[in-house]
């Protein structure tokens, strides 16, 4: 019988492998920085920006506020409607500028433009800029 008997080491001691660890920890760093550069906030809000004869000013803290052709205002991909004045109140209130940036499609009627260009102002904006596509200028050879 005591051949069967399995004999225990007193002094057992458990370890896990630390290279196969940081293997895995270096791969999920690397997933996760690669996916999140593919995310984009204003995914399905289609605008055809005017053309502009400057090039557009990078502002850090500004808020984008989308205007479609049938004067829908999009901020982050989600439409505004009756919380406009809460959600971009909200957003001014964590802004440090308090810069809003509208971007207007070219076929939106002036009017909605300036509407919420009212509207932001009211709300406490400091400065509103409107985006515009960058103008190719071709140079002229004598």
């Amino acid at each position: 019988m005591e051949r069967f008997k399995r004999r225990r080491k007193k002094n057992t001691i458990l370890s896990i492998e630390s290279v196969a660890m940081t293997d895995v920890v270096f791969l999920l760093l690397i997933f996760f920085m690669l996916s999140t550069t593919f995310v984009s906030l204003d995914n399905g809000v289609k605008i055809d920006l005017p053309s502009g004869g400057l090039k557009n000013i990078k502002v850090i803290d500004e808020i984008n506020l989308k205007i479609s052709k049938d004067g829908s205002v999009f901020f982050h991909g989600r439409k505004l409607d009756e919380d406009f004045d809460r959600i971009v109140q909200a957003a001014l209130r964590n802004s440090n500028k308090k810069t809003v940036i509208i971007s207007a499609d070219k076929d939106t009627r002036h009017e909605n433009v300036v509407d919420v260009m009212n509207k932001v102002l009211k709300l406490g904006a400091k400065s509103i800029a409107i985006a515009t596509r960058e103008e190719i200028v071709k140079e002229v050879k004598n």
